[in-house]
């Protein structure tokens, strides 16, 4: 039996997908096919003619693909739109209305978690794998590996990082697995062995050890796998995908377009135009933005200061020497009661700039190491992130009434949909809080741990922007996510209004615009 389906494959498929003769669409088959998911080359067999050498066949051991609802990945090429059919334990790959003909195009099924894809006339075995997330203390360092796509490597206490094209893995007899790579100035191994590990910090249990050797230092913690969550394409079902070079990344709304930070500019988009309409330079624009008293209200890193940006005028109006809490940009600016707000030092200042004289009118003393700040319900919140709380301040008196924990790591944070919602970078969760009661009234797994990140509210939803899912969507009424869009696209921002949602994706240079209402 198992012979036949070899021979049915190899005449399907022939010697690459490209070449293979059309064949008739199926019925429609389930939602996710059994062989979707992370797959990787451990060995091969020539049945018949070869167009590659045993030798190359050898280098593409090691080697992942991700077949995902959200996007397909083999080698370089990538589709963000994968269509799947399913024929007996075949599984076939379109983009899009297109013939996909990169390697895993046709997978055919050869036993738990096995499957084989031909290739050049080498027919490659497969082994489903998984993503892998290690940490390690002393020095503190955090490691994610996206088979297929990316490696990050954060160390030193988070003064360095290496993030690279995801190396092959090595795998011996006792099932340890090895990476390595070598790219620029990076000499980077790392070992994984399915030995018990306990995180040094936390207690927490792992079931691998990890040791990484980067530039002749070496690292030991421990690793578990990551879990993948699947999504929506965001290409499907977006009004509009707009290809946007640089690096476009924080967003404020702006009637029909919004305004994103880029590289020395800040640009107004709307969604029928595939280039921005609008562009106004500046030294380094950063941080969430915010849109009122008739102007774009910006952060430059570069100077530290606020920036004024006439709606109309399109002219820098003003700059308010304010100074800023996080020189990196990961910070936001909060308008409401008549003023415009900024967390200024790290040692815990809050700025009022009164928008009739473009000065700083107070300084509030906040906790140290508040980054964040949003307007909701008559009052200014804050994220205090190292603490893991979020604090209250009265704009009548400019003193804080309210100091509430939240999740782990909390950065940005947005009001509305009858609460205050926090991102936690720490855990990936999403803290609820009650305005009326200034405490959490719930705590959401949206399993996004990580940093980055963003986080609005509109159309009736909660939006989370983040590294691990590109887009989860929180329903407030019941408190759970309802929906996700991928694929993983970096970090990036989001922001919503009653009809739309407009989100970004710098390291992919995309930003999308999705219909709230997507039933």
């Amino acid at each position: 039996m198992r012979s036949s389906r070899l021979i049915s494959l190899l005449i399907l498929v022939g010697c690459k997908a490209a070449d293979a003769p059309p064949v008739p669409a199926p019925a429609a088959e389930p939602d996710s096919p059994a062989l979707l998911g992370i797959w990787t080359v451990v060995s091969h067999s020539m049945p018949g003619v070869s167009a590659m050498s045993d030798a190359e066949a050898d280098k593409w051991h090691g080697l992942s693909i991700r077949l995902l609802q959200a996007e397909a990945v083999s080698r370089s090429d990538r589709c963000v739109t994968p269509e799947y059919r399913s024929i007996a334990d075949t599984l076939e790959l379109s983009c899009g209305t297109e013939p996909w003909t990169a390697f895993g195009a046709r997978m055919i099924a050869a036993g738990p978690d096995r499957a084989r894809a031909l290739w050049d006339g080498v027919l490659f075995e497969l082994e489903r794998d998984q993503d892998l997330t290690a940490v390690g203390q002393e020095p503190g360092w955090f490691l994610e590996l996206t088979q297929g796509k990316e490696l990050r490597l954060i160390y030193a206490y988070g003064e360095k990082r290496v993030i690279i094209p995801a190396p092959p893995a090595t795998r011996d007899a006792s099932r340890a697995v090895t990476y390595r790579a070598k790219a620029d100035s990076t000499d980077l191994a790392i070992l994984v062995t399915r030995s018990n590990c306990t995180d040094a910090m936390s207690g927490k249990p792992y079931p691998m050890t990890v040791t990484v050797t980067v530039n002749g230092e070496t690292l030991r913690g421990c690793g578990e796998p990551m879990k993948v969550i699947d999504g929506i394409p965001i290409a499907k079902a977006a009004l509009a995908t707009l290809r946007i070079p640089g690096f476009a990344d924080f967003l404020a709304l702006d009637g029909d377009g919004a305004w994103v930070t880029n590289e020395g500019r800040v640009e107004r988009l709307v969604a029928s135009e595939s280039k921005p309409v609008a562009t106004v330079p500046m030294g380094s624009p950063c941080g969430a933005m915010a849109v009122d008293f008739g102007s774009l209200w910006v952060a430059d890193c570069k100077e530290r200061v606020v920036v004024r940006i006439g709606l109309t005028s399109h002219n820098v109006e003003a700059k308010v020497a304010t100074g800023l809490a996080d020189p990196t940009g990961e910070l936001s600016i909060a308008t409401g009661a008549g003023s415009v707000w900024i967390l200024s030092d790290t040692s815990g200042k809050l700025a009022r700039i009164d928008p009739a004289t473009n000065t700083v009118i107070a300084t509030i003393p906040v906790a140290a190491g508040s980054f964040a700040a949003v307007f909701g319900f008559g009052s200014v919140w804050i994220t205090t992130t190292n603490a893991g709380s979020v604090q209250r301040i009265d704009p009548g008196t400019n003193t804080v009434v309210a100091t509430i924990p939240v999740g782990p790591t909390p950065r940005f944070l947005a009001a509305g949909e009858g609460g205050v919602w926090t991102l936690n970078q720490g855990d990936g969760t999403v803290s609820r809080i009650d305005p009326a009661t200034n405490a959490v009234s719930a705590t959401i797994d949206a399993s996004v741990p990580g940093g980055g990140g963003d986080i609005a509210t509109g159309g009736g939803k909660v939006w989370v922007r983040a590294r691990k899912v590109l887009l989860s969507v929180i329903d407030p009424r019941d408190n759970l996510v309802v929906r996700r869009y991928g694929p993983q696209a970096g970090s990036g921002a989001v922001r919503a209004d009653s009809t739309r949602v407009w989100v970004t994706a710098h390291d992919t240079q995309e930003v999308w615009v999705l219909p709230v209402r997507q039933d």
